[in-house]
């Protein structure tokens, strides 16, 4: 307690410091007066734990905790700042910050916090993964479906100049949404011929790939998206709430409280283990040959039970389809497509159509037109030939069981309808 008391108070006058005064301020006199006391009692407290337990030797060694290792560091970079030669450096003034962190290592509950933190950041990366595939996924459905709309504006007949009135508003959409007012027309052209900008200075748009990404990661925010929203209702459909919804729903709110759950889930877990810690140290206490030992089926947590279905389904998947009529070639197609290459040749050839659907803009030039739609009938006939061959290997029965196989199947029956009917809107629709 003496200790966190001292860790409170070094805090205290840490917060005295005022940046904007001169070192010979009253304030700036006491804090920098103090520094000093502080660094010699941490050190003290250095030693009397290095002493009692032993620096490196031993299981309760001092170094063998990393909250001790943490404090011995803080400690140490303290005493750099009075090193001859480095007290004219302010950066070094820096290092009193960590010195905060010693209350971490005085409150268990504190330690389990940062604990948790820590050990959630692998999953966070996957959680992070899923949110720059759901941003990239909008982003290119938004370029689909608005792009170079943003630049249709309501400007006067005879001289094309935005009209104060109405500001930078958007128009041209269908049902007459985004209809300008009287003695107004909607027009993409100002007076030289040039083209308007697009709204917010040219931020808002889905031109590119690369506005298209900032807009979707803004609207997952939750912040100005519903500005967003009127200008695509304005300059294509009142439709377009569909999408803003699906985005919110999944986007804004799924994806982010999925990280809070892998956080909270990691909590649990860490007091968990605090608690059998403290168990066993009582009882170690009591009983020294006690040893404990974790049942793991008793403490299974969110994420244990969610890879044990995961491996049960794998299980299941792989297992030989049971239909008692094959025909000879059926077999073989079936571990074709069970091998791990197909499925990393299939997710190779989707990031790889992606990045194509991403390579379109507004204002594209012809070639570039040509080799994208080239480009997106070559994926087309790839991911046909995914289909068939699963429906082959699996039979039609094993394919429909499947939702994906059930959603990767209709969304390569409207690429060929639109392919067929050769209207290709919006362009670039594949699996």
């Amino acid at each position: 307690q003496g200790v966190t008391l001292l860790v409170f108070l070094n805090c205290v006058f840490l917060a005295l410091w005022q940046p904007t005064k001169p070192d010979d301020h009253i304030l700036n006199r006491i804090s920098n007066q103090a520094e000093p006391v502080f660094a010699v009692l941490f050190s003290l407290e250095v030693i009397i734990k290095v002493t009692a337990h032993g620096f490196y030797a031993g299981k309760t060694a001092y170094i063998r905790d990393s909250w001790n290792v943490l404090d011995l560091l803080v400690v140490l970079l303290a005493w750099v700042e009075y090193t001859p030669g480095m007290e004219s450096f302010l950066a070094i003034r820096t290092v009193r910050l960590l010195r905060p962190l010693r209350t971490v290592s005085r409150s268990p509950k504190l330690r389990v916090l940062v604990h948790a933190l820590l050990s959630s950041i692998p999953m966070l990366i996957d959680v992070l993964f899923l949110w720059i595939f759901v941003i990239i996924v909008f982003s290119v459905f938004g370029m689909q479906f608005w792009m170079g709309l943003f630049h249709e504006h309501c400007v006067d007949p005879e001289t094309h100049l935005l009209h104060t009135d109405q500001g930078n508003k958007v128009c041209g959409g269908a049902e007459g949404i985004g209809k300008c007012s009287e003695n107004l027309i909607c027009s993409d052209k100002d007076w030289t011929g040039a083209q308007l900008p697009n709204p917010n200075y040219g931020v808002s748009s889905f031109d590119n790939f690369g506005w298209s990404f900032i807009v979707i990661f803004q609207a997952m925010t939750l912040e100005g998206w519903v500005s967003i929203y009127k200008m695509t209702r304005d300059s294509y459909s009142g439709w377009s709430l569909i999408y803003w919804v699906v985005l919110q729903v999944f986007g804004g709110f799924f994806v982010v409280n999925l990280a809070t759950a892998v956080m909270f889930n990691q909590y649990v877990k860490a007091q968990e283990d605090m608690q059998i810690a403290k168990r066993a140290q009582r009882e170690r206490s009591t009983s020294p040959n006690f040893r404990i030992t974790k049942d793991a089926s008793k403490r299974k947590s969110f994420l244990a039970r969610y890879r044990s279905f995961v491996k049960d389904s794998m299980v299941n998947i792989f297992k030989e389809p049971s239909t008692s009529k094959k025909w000879k070639y059926q077999k073989p197609i079936y571990w074709l497509i069970k091998h791990q290459w197909f499925g990393h040749t299939v997710s190779v050839t989707i990031l790889l159509n992606t990045v194509f659907l991403a390579m379109e803009h507004h204002n594209m030039d012809s070639k570039l037109e040509e080799l994208l739609s080239i480009a997106n009938l070559i994926f087309l006939v790839i991911f046909t030939a995914e289909a068939a061959l699963k429906v082959l290997g699996l039979g039609i029965i094993g394919y429909l069981n499947d939702n994906w196989n059930m959603f990767d199947g209709f969304i390569v029956m409207v690429s060929l309808l639109e392919v067929a009917a050769g209207s290709m809107i919006p362009s670039g629709i594949s699996a």
